[in-house]
């Protein structure tokens, strides 16, 4: 598996990816340019969004929370159940 970011998230497991989610690529056209995207898009998207096809309602609608641990001395591993529980909404505003 592959993780997407260096920081494990409190729903660090959906940004877990198989390799060739991100190995085995195509490429797309996007007005002039052409991009490589994966060819398991749906999958990744699936796993990181859940049903990215419906648009959430207004009360479903939330602003991401990201909070950073930076501990060269331990591994990420120590910190999952602190992370679980901790409020960032002091530290945080939302740009939406």
């Amino acid at each position: 598996m592959v993780h997407s970011f260096l920081a494990a998230s409190k729903s660090y497991k959906k940004n877990l990816f198989a390799p060739e989610w991100l190995n085995n690529t195509m490429e797309i056209q996007f007005e002039d340019f052409t991009f490589p995207i994966s060819r398991h898009y749906d999958a990744l998207l699936r796993n990181l969004y859940g049903d990215y096809h419906r648009i959430p309602s207004p009360e479903e609608r939330k602003c991401k929370e990201h909070a950073a641990i930076l501990d060269l001395e331990h591994s990420y591993t120590e910190y999952l159940d602190k992370q679980a529980t901790m409020s960032i909404k002091i530290h945080t505003k939302c740009i939406r």
